[in-house]
């Protein structure tokens, strides 16, 4: 019953100072009718930083079959330490990933130089739009769109200097 109990608990969150700071500054400066109003605040405001963070899992797989995960954790060391202590009980291959929240996926697309959603230069939809396996759909599936087929968009043209 133990082993059940140390896989089924609530990750450990802490605090973090800008979360607290930015929380006290709307309390301290929130002119709340009464103590309900207050709380309903500092609750959407919790759960508003749970939402912007960034969590992990562990992922599980035994000899190519599914993959199975387990999770949620805060950090990654505290992922690190279930893996490592084996709490969880696994066997076979085990990684760490980590699951970004959706302000914390936009920031990561946003930095990637060769980013894989590219839109399509004829009709502006992303390129997921245009290829739909097994489908008799030819082109872009948008409702009211006219396009029949994906135009990848012009490289820039990297210009090399003479020296």
């Amino acid at each position: 019953m133990a082993q059940i109990k140390s896989i089924f608990k609530l990750p450990r969150i802490a605090p973090r100072a800008g979360e607290i700071k930015e929380l006290a500054e709307e309390i301290d400066g929130g002119k709340f009718k009464d103590a309900a109003a207050m709380a309903r605040k500092a609750m959407a405001l919790a759960f508003g930083f749970m939402a912007d963070r960034s969590w992990f899992v562990v992922a599980s797989r035994l000899d190519g079959g599914p993959v199975t995960l387990y999770g949620l954790f805060a950090t990654e060391a505290a992922a690190m330490k279930a893996l490592e202590e084996n709490t969880l009980g696994l066997f076979g291959q085990a990684g760490i990933y980590e699951v970004r929240s959706l302000t914390g996926r936009a920031d990561y697309l946003d930095a990637q130089e060769d980013a894989l959603w590219k839109d399509c230069a004829t009709c502006g939809h992303v390129e997921a739009a245009h290829h739909w396996p097994r489908s008799k759909v030819s082109g872009c599936v948008i409702a009211e769109c006219g396009c029949h087929e994906y135009v990848r968009p012009p490289r820039p043209i990297q210009r090399v200097s003479a020296a």
